[in-house]
Order: C-alpha cells, then structure tokens, then sequence
C-alpha cells in the first residue's frame, strides 16, 4: 500500500521559522512513530538506501527565502507519502485513527486540525498499490504521448557527483524506476534511465530556481514549475511503464533529499495544465 497525506495544521503563535523545515518535519513524523510503534521509526530512522517516507516543508507559510513566517490561528500543511504497507499503514494510524494534538518544529507549535488522504479532496493526497497501479495504465486503450508534470517544491538530481537542478526525462524516469524497484514486487526494466534519454523529450516548460538549506550550511539548487514530456514510441509495453511512473510520482517524489522536502510532484491533467497556463498569463 502507498499513501499520500495532507495533514493541516494551525499555528498557536505568531513565529519566525528556517526557511527550510523539512529536516524538522522528518523529525517530527518519527516522533509520532515512536508514539504508536518504537519498532516503525527505528526501521524508517536506520534503514539503509531509499526511504520508504517522504516529507514537506511547511506548506502555505510565507517566506523571504531566508525565513518562513507563521501567523497564530493561520492554517498551514504538512505533506507526508508512505512507500511500504508498514510506512504507510503507520501514517494513517498516526495522523487519522490516533492524530496527534500538537505538532512541534523548532520551537513552534501547531495544532493539529485534520488530515486528509482522499484523492477526491485534494489532488496531493491519495492511496494505492503497486499492483493497481501497474494494472491502470494496461487497461487504458489508447496512452497519451504527453505527460504533464507539476514539481511543486526545488526538485534536484544526483549526477556524476553533483547536483543537477533540470527535471530532464532521462533524471525524472530513471529516479522513479529506481524508487519503484526499490519497494515493489513488479520489477521494472533497470534501461529506464537510457529509454528516457532517447525515446521521452521535454516539449514544454515553465521553470525557476530554488533552493534548500542542508544541514551544515550547504545549498543545494533545485528546479520547480511545470514540464510537459512527450513520448517518441508507439511500444505499448514502454507506454504502460511511463503512463504508471508518472502515476507513482504522486508518492515517491523524485530526486535527491525527498525526506526534507525536495522533489514533491504530481501528474498534471490537459484541463489543470491549461489553467496553469492561464494563471501565469495573469
């Protein structure tokens, strides 16, 4: 099982913030582990290679990109996503059938409102398997050769030991194949990575740079807005994997630091993607 969700919380008191808080939301959601299952966040805490748990940043808080301000009775958002049944059965024990009442991040506190994991409510938040998510896009009769993307938080890759900030396809495919075999039964190709290079191309985009703070100081510098990425093949069996990564990223974010807030994207829709569009047209 995989799971996406939005839990909303509201602040107690006016306060300044980091401009980057993931690090302490990650924090935060092993805490709530610990209260319901120590066995849980120590899994999530000390396993080894790609987490099964991705987290926001404070979502909706105000910024002037060195501080996030938050003001008493507003609401604001944090977005988690689980990979595993046991991550994601923990969140939905976490924050819905046992919520917390308080939710702490550097000092501030914020109570915690409601939390949503309900596709038809929000767009971000939803729950699926593997299996039915490699089943879709094989019952579909016609695949669309575009994919719309929207990366809503900086969205950066690891390459040749460095950091690279574009969401080309080869980058995007390639992460979420590996974090699809990371976690699930139904393996895909490992050419993922050389078909997106050759055969998926970026046909649109509306990119700017951000960054985050790492933890000794550092920066790391992201991409976020929209891409659109057309597909040269007429191979159903490629089309199927695509159209299902493209589903899959709604969960697994892509790139580098997901845990501390990097990489959250979604499938666009054509009628969300055009509206986008008019929005940035003013």
């Amino acid at each position: 099982m995989l799971v996406a969700i939005q839990v909303q919380l509201t602040a107690d008191s006016d306060h300044e913030l980091p401009a980057d808080v993931g690090r302490a939301n990650y924090a935060e959601v092993l805490n709530q582990f610990n209260r319901i299952d120590r066995t849980l966040a120590n899994l999530v805490h000390d396993g080894e290679g790609a987490k099964p748990l991705t987290c926001s940043s404070l979502i909706g808080a105000r910024t002037n990109g060195r501080s996030l301000f938050v003001r008493k009775g507003e609401t604001y958002s944090v977005r988690l996503t689980g990979l595993t049944p046991e991550v994601s059965q923990g969140l939905l024990t976490a924050f819905q059938d046992t919520p917390p009442a308080i939710w702490r991040v550097h000092g501030c506190s914020f109570a915690v409102t409601k939390a949503v994991c309900d596709a038809a409510l929000d767009p971000w938040t939803g729950k699926t398997t593997y299996e039915e998510l490699a089943a879709q896009p094989l019952l579909d009769e016609e695949q669309n050769d575009r994919l719309n993307f929207l990366f809503d938080s900086p969205t950066a890759f690891k390459s040749a030991g460095h950091h690279f900030p574009l969401p080309l396809p080869e980058l995007v495919f390639g992460s979420l194949a590996e974090r699809w075999n990371a976690f699930s039964l139904v393996v895909l190709s490992p050419e993922m990575r050389t078909f997106g290079h050759e055969s998926i191309g970026v046909s649109d985009f509306n990119l700017r740079s951000q960054h985050l703070r790492t933890k000794n100081e550092g920066m790391v510098i992201g991409g976020a807005g929209r891409v659109t990425y057309r597909l040269f093949t007429a191979n159903r069996n490629w089309l199927a994997q695509v159209h299902m990564l493209a589903n899959f990223a709604l969960y697994s974010g892509v790139g580098v630091k997901t845990t501390f807030g990097m990489g959250r994207l979604r499938r666009l829709t054509e009628r969300e993607w055009r509206g986008s569009e008019r929005r940035e047209r003013g």
